[in-house]
């Protein structure tokens, strides 16, 4: 039998007292609700001088689930990498603390790794230069190489019908050969 799989959410926040804990409270009053197991919600600092640390530390421990990482540089990227590495989890993934994303989304990631599908769409947003999906494989813990994965027979005859693509290399070293000039 196979267990559950395990799911972490980062918090980066930098200088969030004023909606730290209402946030991170709603979070959990959601997951409890929708009877969501997140295995970890890290907040994960990057840098702030007010009394987020102090309410993060709170949170945790208060809260099972709810984990306070000090990062000692300022970088979302940073503290995303952070805790990600820190992790144990075999699903990672953020949110703002302001919850601009609706926590309905929340509901429907859990739901998809649950039941084994789909766990992300590629797309475009902010200052990306275009289409992209970021993912990783763990093994134990470990971050691994995804492309032996991603070279399954039904996903490598899928990219080749779709990009014409010869070899699955080029559509994982930089997408499809056609589309590159």
């Amino acid at each position: 039998m196979s267990q559950a799989a395990r799911i972490h959410v980062t918090f980066p926040v930098l200088n969030e007292e004023a909606m730290l804990e209402s946030s991170i409270e709603r979070t959990i009053a959601y997951c409890e609700q929708h009877k969501l197991e997140i295995d970890e919600l890290c907040i994960a600092d990057n840098g702030s001088t007010d009394r987020t640390a102090e309410i993060g530390q709170t949170l945790a421990a208060r809260h099972r689930n709810v984990r306070y990482l000090r990062v000692g540089k300022r970088g979302f990227g940073l503290a995303l990498k952070t805790a990600w590495g820190a992790t144990q989890a075999d699903f990672v993934g953020y949110m703002d603390i302001d919850l601009a994303t609706d926590l309905r989304h929340l509901k429907e990631v859990c739901d998809h790794i649950t039941r084994g599908e789909q766990v992300g769409r590629m797309g475009s947003t902010g200052r990306s230069t275009g289409n992209h999906l970021h993912y990783e494989v763990r093994i134990d813990g470990r971050a691994v190489n995804p492309i032996p994965f991603m070279k399954s027979t039904d996903y490598v005859l899928a990219m080749q019908r779709r990009s014409g693509a010869a070899s699955m290399d080029a559509v994982a070293i930089g997408g499809p050969v056609s589309a590159q000039k």
